[in-house]
């Protein structure tokens, strides 16, 4: 996970069962040393993005190994 440069932060507001917020109270005593909640989300974050990243490169390089141009995909 990577800090840009300046160490600028924003909000964000999710809304979560609570079930997962109790999940994530009981993680953050877990360990050898305490977490907080913002750790671990933005650790889930970041892992998204990598998985996402990774789909993608294997999208294109299927495309590209069966013949097909890569085509831009919008989420609009």
């Amino acid at each position: 996970m990577q800090d840009n440069a300046a160490g600028e932060t924003t909000s964000l507001t999710i809304r979560i069962p609570v079930v997962l917020k109790d999940r994530l109270e009981r993680a953050t005593k877990a360990g050898p040393y305490e977490m907080t909640m913002t750790s671990i989300v933005l650790r889930g974050v970041d892992l998204a993005l990598q998985e996402l990243a990774a789909m993608e490169a294997a999208r294109i390089a299927h495309a590209a190994a069966n013949g097909f141009q890569d085509i831009e995909v919008s989420n609009a």
